[in-house]
C-alpha cells in the first residue's frame, strides 16, 4: 500500500499483471519495498524486477527467475519468521505473469487521475461542513482527513476505500457506546471524513485533547499570507471550540490502534481484575462452579509453548483470557498442571499451572472485539514479552505483539479456531480428572461458542466497513474475505518514505518540484532530507519525532506551508 510505482507502457493482460502486483504487495514487499533487504530489489518496481543485468524476474522464464525458484519451486520465501507465504492459486498467478512476458504493473496507473487536494481544499470542506451543522453540535465534530493519500497516484480507490474502513473499525473498536456508527465522507472525493465525538463516548475525559498531544503533523494557518486558508482555519477552531479539530486518518490509524493512545482511548484498567468487574466476570467464582469453558493445546500461532485459553459470559458478550508460558517455566506444563492458575481456596493448587502472561479479548457494547495484554501479575502491559508470544506477520513493524494493533490484525474474524487436547490427556486422575472434564468440555461445545463470538463480532464489523469496502469491482464481496484494515494501513503508514511521499504530505503536487527545493536549500539539508532527491529515503519514526516540533512541521515552516502547532493543554 501506498508504494511510488511510475507510469508503464500499456499491459497486454492488465488483469494478470494486476493480480501479481499485489500479492508481491502481500508478501514480498516488506522486505523488498519497504526495506531494501537486497539493494536495488524492488518488487513493485518493474523495471527493477526484470532488469537484464539481475535474473530476479526473466520475462517468460519462470524457471530462470529467482523470484519464481525461491518463492515457487524452493518455497522458501517470504522468510520462515515471517510464515506467511503464498497459496497455491497465488504462486500460479506469478508463474503465469512471467510465462505471459511479466507484462507491466500498468493497472495500478489506469486509474482515473484524481484532482489535487491541499490542505487549503480540505480546510474549505470542513469549514463547509462545520458552518452549515446545527451549532449545538459543532463543538462535538472531528474531521480526519485522507488529502496526502488522494494525492498520490501510487495509492489506489481500494486503497482509499481501505483507510475509511480502517477509521471507522477502529473507531467503533475505541468505543464504549452499544451501536456502531461508521464516519460520514463530506465532500465528493471522499477527502474528509467527519464523526461526532458523542457516538463514540470521546466527549469524556479529554480524549480528543489527549489524542491530538502527540500529533506530529498540526500546522497552525492564523497569520498565513493566503487570507481564505487563514479565515477558514479561525473559524474552524472557534465553531468548534478546538485548536486542532482535524487530523490525518492514517496516522490516527496507526497510532490509536496501539499503546498508549489504545490504552487512552478505551480508558482501559492497569489490570485485568478491573476490567473483569467492570464486565461482570468473576473468574474464581466460575472456576469453581465450572462456569467457564476452557481449551488446551501444545501448539499456537504466536507461541512456541503450550497455551490455555478460557471463555467466560460478560456483560456484552465473552470474555476470552489466554494463558501463556515461558519457555522454562516448570510449573507451565498445561499437560500436567491443568488445574491452575493457584488461588485461596482452589482445591486443586497442587496441579495449578503458573502462568507468564496473557491475552483477553472482550466485546464491547456495539458487538466489536478489545484487548489487553497481561504480565504474570495480571498487570497491564504495552507489548507481549518475546520469550512468550510472537507476531510472525510482523503487523507492527516488528515480530513483537502490541496490544491492540497486533490483535485487531491477528483477530480479524473473530475468534481463532483451535482443538483442546487437555481433555483427553491421562495426566491426572480422580477428582482432579473430573475436575478436568467440567472446565474443559467436548471439542464441539467449544465450537460453538467460537462460532457464536464469531458470528457476533463479523455483524459488527460489517456494519462498520461494509459502506466504505463493498464498492465498484467489490461491490458485491463478501467483508470477511478481505484483508483486514486497521493491520494494512498501519503497516503501510509505517514504512520509510521517498521524495514522492513527502510531497504529498507536504502538499505538493510535483515531487519534482519539492526535490529541487531541496537541493537548493540548507535549512533542509541539514534537516536530514538531502538524499530524497537521488533516491534516498527517511523513516517515518525520523520524519515524526518530536522535539518540541516534529521534522515535519519543521519541514512544513521552512516551506511556508504553516507553522508548528501543539494543542493547547
Amino acid at each position: 500500500m501506498l508504494a511510488t510505482i511510475p507510469a508503464r507502457a500499456a499491459d497486454p493482460d492488465p488483469k494478470l499483471s494486476g493480480q501479481a502486483l499485489t500479492i508481491l504487495k502481500k508478501y514480498c514487499a516488506k522486505c523488498h519495498h519497504d526495506a531494501y533487504e537486497v539493494e536495488g530489489y524492488d518488487v513493485l518496481d518493474h523495471k527493477s524486477l526484470v532488469n537484464p543485468d539481475t535474473s530476479y524476474v526473466v520475462p517468460a522464464k519462470p524457471d530462470k527467475s529467482e523470484l519464481w525458484v525461491r518463492v515457487g519451486v524452493k518455497g522458501n520465501m517470504p522468510p520462515k519468521k515471517i510464515q506467511l507465504r503464498p497459496s497455491q492459486e497465488e504462486k500460479d498467478v506469478l508463474k503465469k505473469w512471467i510465462e505471459a512476458g511479466a507484462p507491466p504493473f500498468a493497472a495500478i496507473v489506469q486509474e482515473k487521475a484524481r484532482p489535487f487536494k491541499c490542505e487549503k481544499d480540505a480546510l474549505a470542506v470542513i469549514h463547509k461542513h462545520v458552518t452549515n451543522s446545527p451549532q449545538a453540535d459543532r463543538p462535538f465534530l472531528r474531521y480526519f482527513t485522507l488529502t496526502n493519500l488522494h494525492d498520490n497516484p501510487a495509492v489506489t480507490e481500494k486503497d482509499l476505500r481501505l483507510v475509511r474502513a480502517a477509521l471507522s473499525k477502529l473507531a467503533n473498536s475505541l468505543s464504549w457506546k452499544p451501536r456502531i456508527v461508521p464516519p460520514k465522507t463530506v465532500d465528493p472525493e471522499q477527502t474528509v471524513v467527519v464523526i461526532d465525538l458523542r457516538d463514540y463516548g470521546w466527549d469524556q475525559f479529554n480524549i480528543w485533547k489527549e489524542v491530538a498531544k502527540i500529533y506530529p503533523y498540526g500546522l497552525d494557518h492564523e497569520t498565513d499570507p493566503d487570507e481564505q486558508l487563514r479565515s477558514y482555519f479561525k473559524d474552524i477552531v472557534r465553531e468548534t471550540s478546538c485548536d486542532l479539530p482535524y487530523l490525518r486518518a492514517d496516522w490516527f490509524i496507526s497510532s490509536a490502534s496501539r499503546p498508549g493512545l489504545y490504552h487512552t482511548i478505551l480508558c482501559l484498567p492497569d489490570c485485568a481484575s478491573e476490567l473483569e468487574r467492570k464486565l461482570g466476570v468473576h473468574m474464581q467464582d466460575n472456576y469453581e462452579k465450572n462456569k467457564l469453558a476452557r481449551a488446551g493445546f501444545a501448539h499456537s500461532n504466536i507461541s512456541a509453548q503450550n497455551r490455555m485459553v478460557e471463555r467466560h459470559d460478560a456483560l456484552y458478550g465473552a470474555y476470552w483470557k489466554s494463558y501463556d508460558f515461558k519457555p522454562n517455566n516448570p510449573k507451565g506444563n498445561l499437560f500436567e498442571l491443568p488445574l491452575g492458575p493457584a488461588f485461596t481456596g482452589n482445591s486443586f493448587n497442587r496441579m495449578a499451572f503458573e502462568q507468564d502472561g496473557g491475552e483477553i479479548i472482550f466485546n464491547l457494547p456495539n458487538g466489536l472485539q478489545a484487548y489487553l495484554l497481561v504480565d504474570r501479575n495480571d498487570r497491564r502491559i504495552n507489548d507481549g514479552p518475546p520469550d512468550v508470544v510472537g507476531d510472525s506477520t510482523q503487523v507492527s513493524g516488528t515480530t513483537q505483539i502490541v496490544n491492540g494493533l497486533s490483535c485487531m490484525a491477528c483477530h480479524n474474524l473473530g475468534m481463532k479456531p483451535f482443538k483442546d487436547e487437555i481433555r483427553a490427556g491421562k495426566a491426572v486422575q480422580g477428582e482432579a480428572r473430573d475436575k478436568v472434564y467440567q472446565l474443559y468440555p467436548q471439542q464441539k461445545k467449544m465450537d460453538e461458542y467460537v462460532k457464536e463470538d464469531e458470528e457476533r463480532f463479523q455483524r459488527s464489523v460489517q456494519r462498520a466497513t461494509a459502506g466504505f469496502l463493498q464498492a465498484d469491482d467489490d461491490k458485491n464481496i463478501d467483508v470477511r474475505k478481505m484483508e483486514e484494515p486497521i493491520g494494512v494501513v498501519a503497516l503501510g503508514f509505517q514504512r520509510e518514505l521517498a521524495l514522492p511521499d513527502v510531497a504529498y504530505e507536504l502538499g505538493y503536487a510535483d515531487p519534482k518540484e519539492l526535490g529541487l527545493i531541496i537541493k537548493n536549500n540548507r535549512e533542509l539539508i541539514q534537516k536530514g532530507l538531502a538524499s530524497l532527491p537521488e533516491g534516498g529515503r527517511i523513516k517515518r519514526e525520523s520524519w515524526e519525532t518530536i522535539r518540541g516540533t516534529s521534522l515535519f512541521q519543521q519541514a512544513a515552516r521552512i516551506l511556508d506551508k504553516g507553522t508548528p502547532l501543539r494543542p493547547i493543554d
